[in-house]
């Protein structure tokens, strides 16, 4: 079956334009002025081998794809031609992640924060999925799981709401004591009704006042000295 498509694949390309650099327009954000992909290029797989993707849609610059000031280019064959109707069979290699099943939603938090999870592997922590699974489905490939709809643990600390968006979720104080701001649901006793948080009030801090410190003079005793007195010598008269 692959030889077979990938003789197809061959035909196609003999036939197909030359293949451009150009700047992603599906499955694209806006960052900073410039087009990324809305979902890491890496994080899904062709569902034909790398080899002959990267072959049929190749890549003359692929400097942009690791530098996130610059538009990120893929080439023209993956929008039109006689191969445009191949691109999701090379879905990573024509950065098309957006329209497989796993990332075809949307995250409901800020994308750049949403991709740091996934940047740093913590799409698949098991403290964290209840909240990645309603913040940021798209980002950690959730999309095909059932959404989370339920009840969140009690936060055991006042301020959870303040440090939410200051502090990261994946912090050990949070992961302890603020789920319910942090949506976990497991290993804890009571629950809260679910509640989206959206923003994070700024952090005020009391002013600490440190009372002077008044210590009660020392005073010493005088000394008193005993007079010394020094015996009196007595001479003898000389009698010449």
């Amino acid at each position: 079956m692959k030889i077979l498509l990938l003789i197809s694949f061959a035909t196609v390309a003999f036939a197909a334009e030359p293949s451009k650099d150009v700047v992603i327009q599906q499955c694209a954000i806006s960052v900073g002025g410039v087009q990324r992909p809305s979902v890491a290029p890496s994080l899904c797989k062709n569902t034909y081998a790398d080899v002959p993707c990267s072959y049929l849609y190749p890549v003359s610059d692929n400097s942009s794809h690791s530098n996130a000031s610059e538009n990120f280019l893929v080439s023209n064959r993956c929008y039109s031609g006689p191969l445009q109707p191949y691109a999701k069979l090379c879905s990573s290699q024509c950065a098309l992640c957006c329209e497989e099943p796993e990332y075809n939603c949307t995250d409901k938090l800020p994308k750049q924060k949403c991709q740091l999870f996934s940047q740093y592997g913590l799409c698949g922590d098991p403290d964290l999925y209840d909240f990645l699974n309603y913040n940021c489905r798209q980002s950690c490939g959730l999309c095909k799981k059932p959404e989370f709809n339920g009840t969140f643990c009690m936060d055991t600390f006042k301020h959870c709401d303040q440090l939410f968006g200051l502090v990261p979720c994946s912090n050990k104080f949070m992961l302890q004591n603020c789920k319910g701001t942090c949506m976990i649901s497991e290993n804890c006793g009571k629950t809260t009704p679910f509640h989206p948080m959206t923003t994070a009030a700024p952090i005020t801090m009391a002013p600490t006042t440190v009372a002077p410190t008044t210590e009660a003079p020392t005073t010493e005793a005088p000394t008193t000295m005993a007079p010394t007195m020094a015996n009196a010598t007595t001479m003898a008269p000389t009698t010449v």
